[in-house]
């Protein structure tokens, strides 16, 4: 699982500094849904041996279900792993990634909180925990959420899939 979760996070810092790379543009959201579709489509393949199994199958998720774990994967990876186009200003590319320097913690900073459209349980963060966190000192993939793993959707639906598998 570890592995896969790896790859995710990968991808999305690659394109992390695209201006369209972000959780407000729709065809960024539909870009992660491809790729997170497709290497789990190709792992599925690869542990069965067959293409007869969907990635949707081996969730266990009727349509809407499924279609709905994506969608909150997608936004989730993009709002914790891209750049928000706000953050992206002349001080952040000065910076030579001194993370103390860095925006990256803007649209986590500016409310105190993450967003609540995607994190709608999540409290206030202290001012002491947020910047703590986003100086990297903390194997935190450069985000702060009180030290707890942001990429929640995923990880359930990683969790829910590899159960399915030991239960066949």
């Amino acid at each position: 699982m570890d592995n896969l979760i790896a790859i995710v996070i990968i991808y999305a810092r690659g394109k992390r500094l695209n201006p369209e790379f972000h959780y407000k543009n729709p065809l960024a959201v539909e870009n992660v849904q491809e790729f997170i579709k497709d290497i789990l489509k190709h792992f599925i393949q690869g542990y069965y041996s067959t293409t007869a199994i969907s990635l949707q199958q081996a969730l266990g998720l009727d349509d809407i279900d499924f279609e709905r774990w994506l969608h909150r994967t997608s936004l989730e990876i993009l709002y914790w792993l891209a750049i928000q186009p706000y953050e992206m200003t002349d001080a952040f590319y000065n910076s030579r990634h001194d993370h103390k320097n860095q925006n990256v913690c803007t649209h986590v900073g500016q409310n105190k909180r993450p967003d609540p459209d995607i994190m709608k349980t999540s409290r206030k963060i202290e001012y002491f925990l947020l910047f703590a966190n986003c100086e990297g000192r903390n194997h935190n993939i450069g985000i702060a959420h009180c030290n707890s793993f942001p990429l929640q959707t995923l990880l359930k639906g990683l969790c829910k899939l590899f159960i399915n598998i030991l239960e066949q």
